[in-house]
C-alpha cells in the first residue's frame, strides 16, 4: 500500500515538473510594445560645465588673545582651548596657554581701579523677632528689635517708649505673603513694626523680610592699581570721577547692591598718537570688607517667630 502511494506522489511531482518547464519556454517572446526594454533613448546630448574656480575672499583678522583670570599665562585665543598640564613637581593639574611671540606672555595692563567694597548705611534700629502674643493680639505681642549704634538688643511691644534709643514702637501686625516662584507658590508671614523716630520727627516701618537702609547713604570704596602705593577714594553717587597720577579719568557709571557691582568708564589720558578709545569694565569687590556698621551674628540669622511655630499649612510653604 505504502508503494502504491509513493508511485502517485511521484507521477504528481513529474507533471508538475513539466509543466514549469512548459510554460517557461513558452513565455521566451519578444516584449510587448511600449515596455522599457524596445524604447530609444532621446533627448539633448549632454554638456559638460566648467569645474568652478575658488574666489579669494578676503584675510580675516581674529582678535588678540585675552588673559582669563588674573594669570598671565592664561591666555585664549578664538577656536583654541585651553591646554591643562601636570606640573611633575607637585602633581597638579596647570593652565598655562601658548606663549606669544617673542619667547613670553603678552603684558597684562590694569585697568587701574579695582572695588573694595560696595556698602549701604543700616537705619540705626532694625527688627529681629517676634515672639507672639499669650492673647493672639497684636498689641500685647513681644518684639525684639536691634539699635546697631548702640550694639544693642530691645524687647518691647506697642505703645513702650526708649528714650535712650530715640524711638517709639507705634505698632505691630503680620502681614501674609502669597509669592509666584518657577510655578509654585510660596506663603509666609512678614511681620511689620511702625516705630516712631524721635530723632527724626517721623516714622519708620521696619519689616522683618528685609532690613532698612537710610536712604541716599552708601559708600563705594575703591582703590587704584599701581606697581607704587595704591590710593584709596570713596564714591557717593553715580556721575563721580576720579583722575589718576597719570591722567586716566574714571567715571562711576552705575553701582548695584543686589549684584554687588560697579560699571566705571575709564578715558585714558591722551597720547602722541591722539585720544585713546574709552573703556568700560563691571567691577565686583576684590575682598570681602566687613559693613560700615558693626551687624551682628543674630541679625544675620533667618527670621522665625513663636506666632509662625504652629503653622502647618503645606510642606510646600514656608515662613521666614
Amino acid at each position: 500500500m505504502k508503494q502504491f502511494y509513493d508511485k502517485i506522489l511521484l507521477v504528481v511531482a513529474l507533471l508538475a515538473l513539466g509543466g514549469s518547464a512548459a510554460y517557461y519556454f513558452m513565455g521566451q517572446g519578444e516584449a510587448p510594445d511600449g515596455s522599457g526594454a524596445t524604447s530609444a533613448l532621446s533627448g539633448k546630448a549632454y554638456d559638460s560645465l566648467p569645474a568652478p574656480q575658488p574666489v579669494a575672499g578676503g584675510s580675516t583678522e581674529w582678535p588678540e588673545a585675552v588673559h582669563v583670570g588674573d594669570d598671565v599665562n592664561r591666555l585664549y585665543r578664538v577656536f583654541t582651548p585651553p591646554k591643562i598640564y601636570l606640573d611633575p613637581e607637585t602633581g597638579e593639574l596647570t593652565w598655562d596657554a601658548p606663549l606669544v611671540e617673542g619667547g613670553g606672555p603678552v603684558e597684562v595692563i590694569p585697568f587701574g581701579v579695582e572695588l573694595v567694597a560696595l556698602q549701604r548705611e543700616l537705619f540705626r534700629i532694625q527688627l529681629e523677632a517676634d515672639f507672639g502674643s499669650s492673647t493672639g493680639s497684636n498689641d500685647d505681642a513681644i518684639i525684639q528689635l536691634y539699635n546697631h549704634e548702640k550694639g544693642e538688643k530691645i524687647l518691647g511691644s506697642p505703645g513702650d517708649e526708649y528714650p535712650e534709643h530715640e524711638f517709639k514702637i507705634v505698632s505691630f501686625r503680620v502681614e501674609r505673603v502669597i509669592q509666584e516662584e518657577e510655578g509654585s507658590t510660596v506663603i509666609f508671614k512678614n511681620p511689620i513694626v511702625v516705630i516712631e523716630d524721635l530723632r527724626a520727627g517721623q516714622e519708620i516701618t521696619l519689616s522683618g523680610a528685609e532690613r532698612l537702609y537710610v536712604p541716599g547713604k552708601f559708600e563705594i570704596d575703591m582703590r587704584t592699581e599701581s606697581e607704587g602705593e595704591a590710593q584709596t577714594f570713596t564714591w557717593t553717587d553715580a556721575g563721580q570721577t576720579y583722575e589718576s597720577t597719570n591722567g586716566d579719568v574714571f567715571t562711576l557709571l552705575e553701582f548695584n547692591f543686589d549684584n554687588q557691582s560697579i560699571t566705571v568708564e575709564k578715558m585714558p589720558a591722551s597720547t602722541e598718537e591722539g585720544q585713546p578709545e574709552a573703556e568700560v569694565e563691571v567691577l565686583t569687590p576684590v575682598q570681602q570688607t566687613p559693613s560700615k556698621t558693626s551687624e551682628v551674628e543674630e541679625s544675620e540669622e533667618i527670621f522665625k517667630t513663636d506666632s509662625q511655630q504652629g503653622d502647618t499649612l503645606d510642606a510646600n510653604f514656608f515662613n521666614f
